[in-house]
Protein backbone atom coordinates (compact mmCIF):
# COMPACT_ATOMS: atom_id res chain seq x y z
CA UNK A 1 0.00 0.00 0.00
CA UNK A 2 2.56 2.50 0.55
CA UNK A 3 4.37 1.73 -3.12
CA UNK A 4 0.65 3.23 -3.95
CA UNK A 5 0.61 5.85 -1.62
CA UNK A 6 4.00 7.33 -2.65
CA UNK A 7 3.15 7.25 -6.57
CA UNK A 8 0.11 9.10 -5.99
CA UNK A 9 1.96 11.56 -4.17
CA UNK A 10 4.27 11.94 -7.12
CA UNK A 11 1.60 11.74 -10.20
CA UNK A 12 -0.07 14.48 -8.15
CA UNK A 13 2.88 16.57 -7.83
CA UNK A 14 3.62 17.04 -11.61
CA UNK A 15 0.12 16.63 -13.20
CA UNK A 16 -2.66 18.90 -12.18
CA UNK A 17 -4.60 17.08 -14.70
CA UNK A 18 -3.92 14.26 -12.72
CA UNK A 19 -5.18 15.74 -9.39
CA UNK A 20 -8.19 17.17 -10.38
CA UNK A 21 -9.13 14.31 -12.25
CA UNK A 22 -8.42 11.48 -9.14
CA UNK A 23 -10.06 13.93 -6.96
CA UNK A 24 -13.23 14.04 -8.78
CA UNK A 25 -13.33 10.47 -9.28
CA UNK A 26 -11.41 8.50 -6.65
CA UNK A 27 -13.12 4.82 -7.63
CA UNK A 28 -9.96 2.56 -6.49
CA UNK A 29 -11.18 -1.05 -6.73
CA UNK A 30 -10.02 -4.19 -5.74
CA UNK A 31 -9.64 -7.00 -8.24
CA UNK A 32 -13.14 -9.04 -7.66
CA UNK A 33 -15.68 -8.20 -10.19
CA UNK A 34 -17.82 -5.54 -9.79
CA UNK A 35 -19.97 -3.66 -11.82
CA UNK A 36 -18.88 -0.62 -14.11
CA UNK A 37 -20.41 2.23 -16.12
CA UNK A 38 -17.97 3.00 -19.59
CA UNK A 39 -18.76 6.48 -21.26
CA UNK A 40 -18.34 6.52 -24.88
CA UNK A 41 -18.39 9.56 -26.79
CA UNK A 42 -20.84 7.38 -29.34
CA UNK A 43 -22.95 5.95 -27.99
CA UNK A 44 -23.20 6.74 -24.12
CA UNK A 45 -22.98 4.51 -20.63
CA UNK A 46 -22.83 1.53 -21.26
CA UNK A 47 -22.88 -0.56 -17.78
CA UNK A 48 -20.31 -3.69 -18.00
CA UNK A 49 -20.23 -6.58 -15.58
CA UNK A 50 -15.86 -6.90 -14.45
CA UNK A 51 -15.34 -10.77 -14.99
CA UNK A 52 -11.84 -12.08 -13.81
CA UNK A 53 -9.99 -15.90 -14.49
CA UNK A 54 -6.84 -16.50 -12.94
CA UNK A 55 -4.94 -19.35 -14.68
CA UNK A 56 -2.95 -19.58 -11.02
CA UNK A 57 -3.81 -18.29 -7.72
CA UNK A 58 -4.03 -14.82 -7.60
CA UNK A 59 -0.01 -14.16 -8.30
CA UNK A 60 -0.28 -15.66 -12.23
CA UNK A 61 -1.73 -14.62 -15.43
CA UNK A 62 -5.60 -12.93 -15.33
CA UNK A 63 -8.11 -12.48 -18.47
CA UNK A 64 -10.33 -9.74 -17.44
CA UNK A 65 -13.49 -9.76 -19.68
CA UNK A 66 -16.10 -6.97 -19.72
CA UNK A 67 -19.67 -8.12 -20.33
CA UNK A 68 -22.75 -5.56 -20.90
CA UNK A 69 -25.38 -5.94 -17.94
CA UNK A 70 -28.50 -5.64 -20.20
CA UNK A 71 -30.16 -5.85 -24.05
CA UNK A 72 -29.53 -2.06 -24.52
CA UNK A 73 -25.66 -2.77 -23.61
CA UNK A 74 -25.21 -5.30 -26.06
CA UNK A 75 -27.29 -2.96 -28.58
CA UNK A 76 -25.08 -0.31 -27.97
CA UNK A 77 -21.93 -2.23 -28.46
CA UNK A 78 -22.98 -3.86 -31.38
CA UNK A 79 -23.83 -0.05 -33.07
CA UNK A 80 -19.86 0.61 -32.62
CA UNK A 81 -18.95 -0.95 -35.55
CA UNK A 82 -20.56 1.77 -37.12
CA UNK A 83 -18.53 4.40 -36.20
Amino acid sequence: MAKVVKALEQFTSVSAEFKTLWQQRYEVKGIENHLKDFIHPQIGTVQMQQANWFSTPRDGARLLVYLPVDDAGERALAGLSEY
